[in-house]
């Protein structure tokens, strides 16, 4: 950590953010809680926990984690006294791979081989095939986009991830 630095980049390769822990000024790690920024009403985020401190809420905006307060060299550690807890990181795979996952959770990995025989159906022109095909993909990604959605544990939060339309083959 960099005293009085409140915004942290996230890993791009991070599914889901599962814990955040600041190491105090005695060397213990600490839970730092999630807050929104819908949550703060009266008082603007500039001015949220403006004073440097012991972190005790972090918020997710895009790629970046920020903490309320930002750390004091008076109140945590600074070397190494950031831990972020990820899912599970995202493996780049190629077609000759044959033991490697797709990057996102199990639940939907079914959405690739829907989407490839959806393309194949198409071009077969098996048009019941098709229709049918389509319901499955949108259901799994709306499952999907549900799932992420929910990923920072905060049930009010709006989806992060949007699945986009694409070919498979």
């Amino acid at each position: 950590m960099v005293a009085s630095q409140q915004d942290y980049s996230l890993p791009s390769t991070a599914q889901k953010l599962e814990r955040v822990e600041v190491k105090d000024q005695f060397g213990d790690y600490q839970i730092v809680l999630p807050i929104d920024k819908s949550q703060i009403e009266d008082i603007a985020m500039s001015e949220y926990y403006q004073d440097a401190g012991m972190p005790i809420y972090y918020d997710i905006v895009g790629r970046s984690l920020l903490l309320y307060p930002k750390p004091g060299s008076g109140y945590v550690t600074l070397s190494a006294g950031l831990k972020i807890y990820v899912s599970r990181d995202i493996v780049q795979f190629n077609s000759t791979a044959t033991g490697t996952e797709p990057g996102f959770a199990i639940n939907f990995h079914r959405i690739l081989p829907i989407g490839a025989c959806l393309d194949y159906a198409v071009g077969k022109k098996m048009f019941d095939s098709v229709n049918a095909l389509k319901f499955l993909q949108e259901e799994t990604k709306k499952d999907m986009e549900e799932f992420y959605s929910r990923r920072h544990r905060d049930p009010d939060a709006k989806a992060r991830i949007h699945p986009s339309n694409e070919t498979f083959i």
